[in-house]
């Protein structure tokens, strides 16, 4: 069933691609879907780079951009993209994230509140919705914990 939903996300944002080449939002879809589903780095690359060469300054680009960058060790591209992006559009995205999780999954819902709660200045509902993913999947989230003490700037606990 994943599979097949990968693979309907890969059609779609291609579709919206072919549709509307010059739109940049496609191609951050197309290339959120190659690294995420299909850990395609290289693809989600390419595709980030062009979305960024059509809107280099899109505020959420910027911060798929940045997190992609990261992630993959590229710690000056991330800085560099991370230092254009103003602290007011970080906390419109951190919001925009509060009313996606509304209807997402419970993993994704917790791990995204409890960085944005940290980012929103508000540690305990962050630390709550924490404990209650730790609660539920135990060492099996172990990677999605280390991304959440990473957002929160716990560098130590990140690496644990």
């Amino acid at each position: 069933m994943c599979q097949q939903l990968f693979d309907e996300s890969r059609r779609d944002a291609q579709h919206a691609i072919d549709l509307a080449p010059r739109l940049a939002t496609a191609y951050y879809a197309y290339g959120y879907t190659l690294y995420t589903a299909f850990l395609d780095f290289r693809g989600a690359q390419q595709a980030y780079a062009k979305a960024a060469e059509l809107e280099p300054d899109e505020p959420g680009g910027m911060a798929i951009r940045a997190k992609f960058d990261a992630v993959m060790g590229h710690g000056a591209e991330a800085l560099a993209v991370e230092s254009r992006c103003p602290a007011a559009v970080a906390q419109h995205l951190y919001q925009q994230a509060l009313n996606y999780c509304a209807d997402a999954p419970a993993p994704v819902k917790e791990e995204s509140l409890a960085i944005a709660f940290k980012a929103l200045n508000r540690p305990d509902d962050a630390r709550e919705q924490l404990d209650e993913f730790m609660k539920r999947y135990g060492d099996s989230g172990a990677y999605q914990y280390g991304e959440i003490y990473a957002q929160w700037g716990e560098k130590n606990l990140a690496l644990q």
